[in-house]
């Protein structure tokens, strides 16, 4: 599932949901439920995602 992707890579990089959340431009409740796999990110939030995050959407984000 993404969401456990998700919150692993957010932790590798020592960030926290609140800090991807303000980089984002949206919640933090929206981070944790990405992560906790009850909704998925847009195309538009992965691109960004991936790019915090350092890693291509085709990793597995």
């Amino acid at each position: 599932m993404i969401g456990v992707h998700l919150k692993r890579i957010r932790k590798e990089r020592q960030l926290s949901q609140e800090q991807v959340a303000q980089r984002l431009n949206i919640s933090r409740q929206a981070i944790s439920r990405w992560e906790n796999d009850l909704a998925m990110p847009d195309i538009d939030n992965l691109v960004v995602l991936s790019k915090l995050y350092e890693v291509s959407i085709e990793e597995r984000v």
